[in-house]
């Protein structure tokens, strides 16, 4: 899935994608569940790559609005996980650890 903006693939000759896979078994915060071509898949926005637009070779189909947005949250989910704002994660149902330092 491309999930670069549509200004930036009309003038950039590489796109950034986030990989989908047909392996639904487990699901991690960062994942997401997308319907394409009447079929269930995994977007995994913890895996986003870069790629050169000439590695693209068919279009393999279109993902509804509400799987882009969801892909979107999942991407949002990946990018701020393990930040400063620790309540982030907690938020959408994962679970975080805290560590503490040691007075010196």
């Amino acid at each position: 899935m491309i999930v670069t903006n549509d200004a930036s693939n009309k003038f950039l000759n590489r796109v950034q994608v986030a990989p989908l896979t047909g392996n639904i078994a487990r699901l991690y915060p960062s994942e997401t569940y997308v319907m394409l071509n009447g079929k269930q898949n995994k977007a995994m926005a913890n895996q986003l790559t870069t790629v050169s637009k000439l590695r693209l070779r068919n279009m393999a189909g279109q993902l509804s609005r509400a799987d882009v947005e969801k892909v979107e949250h999942a991407k949002r989910y990946s990018s701020h996980y393990g930040k400063q704002d620790r309540s982030y994660p907690r938020r959408y149902g994962a679970q975080t650890t805290t560590l503490s330092r040691r007075p010196t």
